[in-house]
């Protein structure tokens, strides 16, 4: 059974284990690396990378930390979604990757299906219909502020004890900003973001347990995609439209070109007929 090394501060290992090890009969073992230093929900640590290039540095930095050449993290991004800004979404990436090999393999999985929740303190604020959004005790909350610099915070906030001790912390600071609650996002606080990251996790899986048909290679798959088809109104070629995916392998040149069966764009999608 293959070693493999999982950087995870937050308990993913529950997640991912089982998932890589009935895919690809691996034994996925728990690094000692501080992934807050990567970045941080809450903010008090800025991540530097993208979503995508952190999961990958973190998967670097596990396999180092256990002397092993390949390794798995991941990396979730909560916000706007990426095609439709006014709806929040939970972006999950997770790497792997092989450093005796030179391969760096990412997939990731979008979804709206997160318990997300933002609120300014007040003394007006409804802490019970707040508890009921952010679904506690199963979620939890985050109280945090910042102030010259100077960064506070309370985390694993899952009942009204917890929180009216937050906020009384923070009163007694005296800062005089805002008090901010927000969803704990820690994968081992938000159970509806573990289900995100499960998606993504099954997605590499599966990938990695394609071969490659020509040289037998791990993780055979989509590559890119061949774009140009032309438009049933003005016949104009649609620059932007996808014709055919592209599935190519991590270790040859092989590539295979396989047609969505589209051979052309209605009007309504057109830039030119419609922009």
């Amino acid at each position: 059974m293959e070693k493999i090394a999982l950087a995870t501060k937050h308990q993913k290992e529950k997640l991912l284990v089982p998932i890589f090890q009935e895919k690809l009969d691996w034994l996925v073992q728990t690094a000692t690396v501080d992934t807050d230093l990567f970045g941080t929900f809450s903010g008090d640590v800025l991540r530097e990378k993208s979503p995508k290039e952190t999961a990958i540095a973190k998967a670097k930095a596990g396999a180092l930390n256990l002397g092993l050449s390949k390794g798995l993290a991941s990396e979730g991004s909560i916000g706007p979604h990426p095609q439709i800004p006014f709806i929040t979404a939970d972006v999950e990436w997770i790497a792997y990757v092989d450093l005796e090999q030179n391969i760096e393999l990412a997939e990731y999985f979008v979804s709206t299906e997160i318990v997300a929740v933002q609120k300014i303190w007040t003394q007006e604020l409804d802490l019970a219909k707040l508890i009921a959004e952010a679904d506690l005790p199963n979620h939890a909350l985050i109280a945090k502020a910042n102030h010259q610099g100077k960064f506070w915070s309370a985390k694993s906030l899952t009942n009204p004890a917890e929180l009216n001790a937050a906020i009384a912390s923070f009163q007694e600071l005296a800062w005089p900003v805002d008090l901010i609650l927000e969803s704990d996002y820690r994968a081992m606080h938000s159970p509806s973001r573990q289900k995100n990251i499960t998606q993504a996790a099954n997605k590499l899986a599966e990938r990695l347990a394609t071969n490659c048909p020509a040289c037998s290679g791990l993780g055979f798959g989509l590559v890119g995609h061949k774009f140009g088809l032309p438009c049933t109104g003005c016949s104009e070629l649609a620059t932007e439209a996808i014709s055919a995916d592209r599935f190519g392998c991590l270790f040859c040149s092989e590539v295979q070109v396989v047609s969505r069966g589209i051979t052309s764009i209605d009007p309504a999608n057109c830039q030119i007929c419609n922009p």
